[in-house]
């Protein structure tokens, strides 16, 4: 690889990828990294791991209206 992706163009490859797809991929990489020390950095209050997910997307909703976008017309 001689150049980075950027995001649009990794979402572009993953996007039609059904996430049961990468599940295994995903555990199979973070216990290789448990297993060899790498997270240990992230260990924090009661010797737990703090990790940041990005779920905008998995939570999003065209149906859900936020209620500060709801008013009473008229």
């Amino acid at each position: 690889m001689h150049q980075i992706p950027c995001d649009n163009q990794i979402r572009n490859l993953l996007d039609p990828v059904p996430p049961e797809t990468l599940f295994p991929l995903m555990a199979t990489i973070s216990d290789e990294l448990y297993r060899d020390g790498y997270l240990e950095h992230f260990r924090s209050i009661n010797h737990t791991f703090l990790i940041a997910l990005d779920s905008t997307d998995f939570f999003s909703s065209e149906k859900i209206v936020p209620a500060i976008l709801i008013f009473k017309s008229g």
